[in-house]
């Protein structure tokens, strides 16, 4: 009985040293994998981000009372994981935000070269550091927007700035969690959704120049008039998606034809302005405005929206100046 307690602990021992020296997954991406040269490495490339990154300091506090332990490096050969990755880089363009902004397709770029027990520890560090970095800078900006609106008007903007109380900037650093709570995140406000769909459905895609109509000289157009500006606007229509690219105008190409005048129509209704199918220089204005420049009309509405934060208990007045329109929100709803 004595020589089975023995052996069972000499069983146990063994197995518990052989756990202790089990390799972790890191072992598995860096041969002789050394984690206080990671650590180390680590270290160097937070001391190395730029001085206007305004996160810099609470970033190398975190990973300071985390010993520099990397916290994503584990889940480089995943692939859920770099598709969540570059999810979340494509996506932020939907919230009015801006890719250069992040270094997202920094470290999709780095991980897709990786070469399995061959990356130097200082592309393993830059890896982890860029998706950190970003994931901050982003989860600030989808919750209390990228800009500070004082800086922008002064003590002219009377609003709370930042509503929202339970933030906590760190937070998306959750090597479970993380990635997921900064991609699925939108504040709770309908225009936010509708702002968004209106970017993914009309301007995900644009490129090349636009076409530009110059009035110099032109008066009130209506149906069956000549004008030299027909051509530009059957272009620029096309352009708009709102005459199909094989329209052809006959034989003449200076005549304000009733297709013609169906498609301003549309296009008037679409902007919200009187739908008479008269061109004059309030259409002229629309049809100028480049989809690039309504882009940037939306990105700074949905930065507002991301502002105003918590909005107050009701009852509350919503005034909307841009539609003439005033919403009373009761405590029955």
């Amino acid at each position: 009985m004595g020589k089975l307690k023995i052996i069972f602990s000499l069983v146990l021992l063994i197995l518990i040293s052989d756990a202790c020296k089990r390799p972790s997954k890191l072992d598995t991406i860096v041969d002789d994998f050394d984690i206080d040269e990671l650590r180390t490495k680590i270290e160097l490339e937070l001391k190395s981000i730029p001085a206007e990154f305004k996160f810099k300091d609470t970033l190398i506090d975190f990973y300071t009372q985390n010993q520099n332990y990397p916290l994503w490096l584990e889940k480089i050969n995943d692939s859920l994981f770099r598709d969540t990755l570059n999810k979340i880089a494509e996506d932020l363009v939907y919230d009015g935000l801006l890719k250069k902004h992040y270094h997202f397709q920094e470290a999709i770029k780095l991980i897709d070269s990786f070469q399995s027990k061959k990356t130097p520890y200082e592309t393993l560090a830059k890896i982890e550091i860029a998706i950190s970095s970003s994931l901050i800078q982003l989860w600030h900006d989808k919750v209390l927007g990228r800009t500070n609106p004082r800086l922008i008007f002064g003590n002219k903007y009377t609003l709370p700035y930042p509503n929202h109380p339970q933030f906590q900037l760190m937070s998306v650093l959750d090597t479970f969690n993380g990635l997921n709570t900064v991609l699925n995140y939108a504040p709770n406000d309908y225009n936010y959704t509708n702002l968004k769909t209106l970017i993914k459905t009309q301007f995900g895609n644009i490129s090349g120049v636009e076409t530009r109509i110059n009035t110099n000289g032109i008066g009130k157009i209506t149906m069956g008039d000549s004008s030299p500006i027909i051509p530009l606007l059957c272009k620029r229509l096309k352009e708009l998606g709102l005459l199909s690219d094989t329209f052809q105008q006959g034989i003449d190409s200076l005549n304000y034809s009733p297709m013609l005048r169906n498609a301003v129509v549309e296009f008037q209704k679409q902007i919200n302005i009187s739908d008479d199918g008269v061109i004059g220089v309030t259409t002229i204005k629309g049809l100028n405005f480049s989809r690039n420049e309504k882009l940037n009309e939306i990105r700074a509405n949905l930065e507002r929206i991301r502002w105003i934060g918590q909005k107050p208990k009701p009852p509350y007045i919503e005034i909307n100046l841009p539609e003439f329109m005033l919403y009373m929100q009761d405590t029955a709803q």
